[in-house]
């Protein structure tokens, strides 16, 4: 399935507004009418017009998202078969037989009738114990289908779309928790979506991906990097598969934690899994720069240039690297060509390596 957050240049959080204004920029340079006669346009702007029309409707934007990042999970798992119990007599029936010794047997003796205690007063407390116990029976009993009736109907209001109705009924129903934290979400008030989350991972019974994916997004949006770090950490142990959350993890490394080997490490599982993954290839050719580790730097950009060779940030980054390594002819090339594309930093670069032109 294709990225549709990174065909658009938006992140998984962008809001409506924000994704048509991603793809109003694009369909003024892909589209066919500017273009005309270019295959590769007309294909790349229905790419763009797909991507805009799953992420700009919440409902197809939501089982996208699902689909895309999580899956679906399988969370049976195959029980072997259970060994017979073993017929052998324990050890100390036949022990002395085995040895050939004698065989002890203790003299019987003829057992003395037991006293009788059940008198008037033990079969009457023998009667209040039954009575105890039959009424607790039947209170379990009820609130058991208290609790049946109070989940069938916060799944009906649910259905029809009442969340408050739903969690009067059910304030433990971690999937009506998750849809009040979205729609906090959309209403720009993060800190009652947090409350939400943090109570829907409480209550559901087994670690979901979705719900510490969205509260990541959240910490992230608040600036607690070490919070969404930890969050996306348990995503990537739930579906180690998924690339957004490699990049994700190396992203924050890279620019907050300022780890450029677990950034590395971080960018290169993504690349992996998604050998085509642009920012993937972008981030580890930063890292391995701020590690002092040009050479690999360059070959990082050059490969993300393969992939997509539109994008400025990888020749400014690049010329800086060619600049650490003396190259100075091809770092001030890059430069250039990243200013041709529209990033105005370049400039700089230009202004304080480069021989002016004329």
């Amino acid at each position: 399935m294709q990225n549709y957050y990174q065909i658009l240049g938006v992140s998984v959080s962008a809001t409506e507004a924000e994704i048509k204004a991603a793809f109003k920029k694009l369909a003024k340079v892909y589209h066919p009418d500017r273009n005309p006669g270019s295959k590769f346009h007309e294909e790349h702007y229905k790419t763009i017009t797909e991507a805009y029309e799953n992420l700009v409707d919440s409902e197809k934007r939501t089982i996208y998202d699902l689909k895309y990042v999580f899956g679906l999970m399988d969370e049976s798992r195959p029980t072997g078969p259970r060994p017979a119990p073993s017929t052998a007599p324990p050890p100390h029936v036949y022990r002395g037989a085995q040895a050939g010794r004698p065989q002890y047997r203790q003299r019987e003796t003829q057992a003395e009738p037991a006293a009788d205690i059940k008198g008037e007063g033990f079969s009457s407390f023998q009667k209040v114990g039954n009575v105890v116990l039959v009424v607790a029976a039947l209170i379990m009993l009820g609130l058991w289908l208290y609790s049946l009736r109070s989940r069938y109907s916060a799944e009906q209001a649910l259905l029809k779309g009442n969340l408050e109705l739903a969690l009067s009924y059910d304030s433990t129903n971690f999937k009506v928790l998750y849809d009040l934290a979205r729609r906090k979400i959309n209403q720009n008030k993060p800190d009652e979506a947090l409350t939400y989350l943090n109570k829907a991972i409480y209550h559901s019974p087994n670690p979901m991906p979705g719900l510490h994916y969205a509260r990541g997004n959240l910490f992230l949006a608040k600036e607690k990097h070490k919070e969404a770090f930890n969050d996306f950490i348990i995503v990537s142990q739930i579906e180690p598969k998924a690339d957004r959350i490699w990049q994700i993890l190396g992203d924050i490394a890279l620019l907050h934690l300022k780890d450029y080997d677990k950034a590395d490490e971080y960018f290169s599982k993504g690349i992996e899994i998604d050998p085509y993954s642009y920012e993937c290839y972008l981030g580890k050719g930063v890292a391995a720069y701020n590690s002092g580790k040009y050479e690999a730097g360059i070959e990082s950009f050059n490969q993300a240039a393969n992939i997509s060779m539109n994008h400025p940030e990888i020749y400014y980054f690049r010329a800086y690297c060619k600049a650490e390594t003396k190259d100075t002819e091809g770092a001030c090339a890059d430069f250039r060509l990243a200013l041709d594309l529209g990033y105005m930093k370049a400039q700089e670069g230009i202004d304080s390596l480069c021989t002016p032109t004329y």
